[in-house]
């Protein structure tokens, strides 16, 4: 049996959470984020998601807001967790608070953009996309990693 919870909500002053764990967990599954205690500035609301038999993460999401866009931040399942939908769960629970909050599109930077594109999110060109990533940084953006910015209007 798996728990869905919101850990992290800077607007309803939630901070029931762990960052360590969750930015070490992300960073497990390849994303491209600092692993740190503190929370970072753009993030706006964080859920995770735990196996309660085996009490243990499974997956987590983000939503930010960087360059002042909506944006899914992270999105990161367990290997052995994945194909039960819970990536697709925390991924709608993304886009529910985004047009909670008001926004007529969401953003993000994706490594898998496939997985997106089934739910109708689009490949933006990076030379006409806002500054949400920090790829072009990276030693490697382009040689082993090719992200893509993706975008999905309401």
């Amino acid at each position: 049996m798996y728990q869905t919870s919101i850990i992290y909500d800077i607007e309803n002053n939630i901070k029931d959470l762990n960052y360590l764990e969750i930015s070490s967990f992300f960073k497990s599954k390849g994303l491209e984020i600092e692993v740190s205690e503190e929370v970072p500035e753009t993030k706006q609301k964080i859920w995770k998601c735990v196996d309660l038999d085996k009490g243990i993460l499974v997956a987590a999401s983000t939503l930010e807001i960087r360059d002042g866009l909506y944006v899914l931040g992270d999105l990161a399942v367990q290997e052995e967790y994945r194909g039960l939908h819970i990536g697709k769960a925390l991924h709608d629970k993304v886009l529910e608070e985004a047009q909670k909050r008001g926004a007529s599109e969401i953003w993000a930077c994706a490594k898998v953009p496939e997985y997106y594109k089934q739910y109708g999110w689009f490949e933006i060109d990076r030379a006409k996309s806002p500054n949400i990533s920090h790829c072009n940084e990276c030693e490697e953006f382009n040689i082993s990693c090719f992200p893509a910015i993706i975008k999905k209007i309401f």
